[in-house]
């Protein structure tokens, strides 16, 4: 990198000034800004879209969710520009698979996705070519001081994209006529898909435009934030002024240079004397440098109480109080993205869960469900063909408990061959109960509850329902249980 060859002007800015400096950048690169960015990004969106069709909506999040890697297509652009080489559309091309099809491409759409300093610190991994804790160090000090306008530059952006967006299709709303007011929904914004796909197109245009003036504006005042944060701290603005002036230096000719060197020429063993003295300097200073105590870096935080009198003296500037506001909202947003990002795992982890019956592979074939538990014959070919039907005749005749025994039988071979619930020669009713809550509906679950409640007293404590609860038990047959009550 040529510091000579920038074609920005270097010298102490604020970082609002900063800011302001990307917004002259786009201006003055506007053309092959907006050239690669409608060159690149409007093929990609419109392939997006018709892959989901009928639902082109789907085509904006999938847009959305890539802003970054567009993003490393305009400081691609900005960066050359600055340098006085901005580069066309061939160059673009053959620079794209470098640019998207690397390892930091990966990071950038998934962990630092929600960077709300994205525009910012790109180029430390797009321009420096730095990696993993050089390159969290790196956006360490970068973002010191700086981090919180970066972070105010994301919000004003995505603020800005929303509002150009509601205003596009305001617009559309206000030209449509008035017997054609229901062809303009506004149930786009919210990304309801049952549209038609006439009308999500519309929502797809205002975003696209939307998006094509605040992107490209975003990125360029990152850029021009992290110029201004690297000239302030590798001071590029003094070494311009140093070069500028040995130039002059030079061009001031050779002769002059013989004349200085002719009058401060010192005699032979005076400049003898000064080598050594000058060795000994050197030694000198290399042994303070090897003490530990040089080249560690130590930070150290202490409070202290600052008097009234010096409270109330100090004014209070606005921009340090918004910069202060910045930084603490930069530190909260950190914070709640990694909430979300814990929260989103987690959904993502009970999703997997609860589907892996469809995309884990299918073990061994289950055992048969029994055929006898506790005494009883659960064949299913042993029932008679109308569960229900049967048992009401066996009410009817007196004998409750053959009843009961009936319904109970079919209850659980409906649970066992129906519902897949299965049971071990070791189960009790309660756990029977149990069992069948997760598989059974509420309703039905709540009739074999009172069933199983019957069936236990007349069976252990011989306490026989009346005959009119053992109807309601006949009449109350589940219709998901496979046959219908009489």
């Amino acid at each position: 990198m040529r510091l000579e060859d920038l074609a920005v002007v270097l010298r102490r800015r604020t970082p609002w000034e900063a800011l302001d400096l990307g917004r002259e950048m786009l201006r003055a690169w506007r053309g092959p800004i907006y050239l690669a960015w409608f060159a690149v990004y409007l093929p990609v969106v419109l392939i997006a879209c018709l892959l989901f069709w009928p639902q082109p909506l789907w085509g904006v999040v999938a847009g959305w969710w890539f802003k970054p890697a567009f993003d490393r297509v305009l400081l691609f652009v900005l960066a050359r520009a600055s340098f006085g080489a901005a580069p066309g559309l061939g160059e673009l091309r053959r620079a794209l698979p470098g640019l998207w099809f690397n390892g930091s491409q990966l990071a950038a759409l998934t962990i630092m996705r929600f960077s709300l300093a994205r525009s910012f610190l790109l180029p430390v991994v797009q321009l420096e070519h730095l990696r993993g804790g050089a390159a969290r160090q790196r956006r360490r000090l970068l973002g010191r001081r700086t981090r919180g306008y970066a972070v105010w530059l994301t919000v004003l952006c995505a603020n800005l994209s929303a509002i150009l967006y509601y205003s596009a299709l305001t617009m559309i709303a206000v030209l449509v006529p008035e017997d054609g007011a229901a062809s303009m929904d506004w149930e786009i914004v919210f990304l309801h898909t049952d549209l038609d796909a006439w009308r999500q197109s519309l929502g797809v245009v205002a975003w696209v435009l939307a998006e094509s003036v605040v992107e490209p504006w975003y990125v360029a005042s990152g850029f021009a934030l992290y110029l201004n944060r690297r000239s302030d701290l590798e001071a590029w603005d003094v070494e311009l002024g140093l070069r500028r002036l040995a130039r002059r230096v030079a061009a001031a000719g050779v002769p002059l240079l013989l004349l200085c060197s002719l009058l401060w020429l010192p005699p032979a063993g005076h400049a003898a004397g000064a080598s050594e003295r000058a060795d000994a300097a050197r030694a000198a200073i290399d042994a303070v440098l090897a003490d530990p105590a040089f080249g560690k870096e130590e930070k150290v935080t202490h409070w202290r109480r600052i008097p009234e009198e010096k409270k109330a003296d100090k004014p209070f500037s606005f921009p340090d109080w918004l910069a202060d506001l910045g930084k603490e909202l930069a530190q909260i947003a950190t914070q709640v993205t990694r909430v979300l990002w814990v929260a989103a795992i987690a959904l993502l982890a009970v999703l997997i869960w609860r589907t892996r019956q469809r995309w884990m592979p299918r073990g061994a074939a289950r055992p048969p469900p029994p055929q006898y538990l506790w005494g009883m014959d659960l064949r299913p070919d042993a029932l008679p063909a109308d569960v229900a039907q049967a048992a009401l005749t066996e009410m009817e005749a007196g004998r409750l408990r053959a009843a009961l025994s009936l319904l109970y039988r079919g209850a659980l071979v409906a649970a066992m061959h129906e519902a897949g619930v299965r049971f071990t020669p070791g189960s009790t009713e309660g756990d029977a109960l149990a069992q069948t809550r997760a598989h059974f509906e509420p309703a039905a679950w709540q009739w074999f509850a009172q069933l199983v409640a019957a069936w236990s007293a007349a069976a252990y404590a011989h306490r026989l329902p009346a005959p009119d609860a053992v109807a309601a038990l006949c009449r109350g047959w589940p219709a998901k249980f496979g046959r219908e009550a009489p």
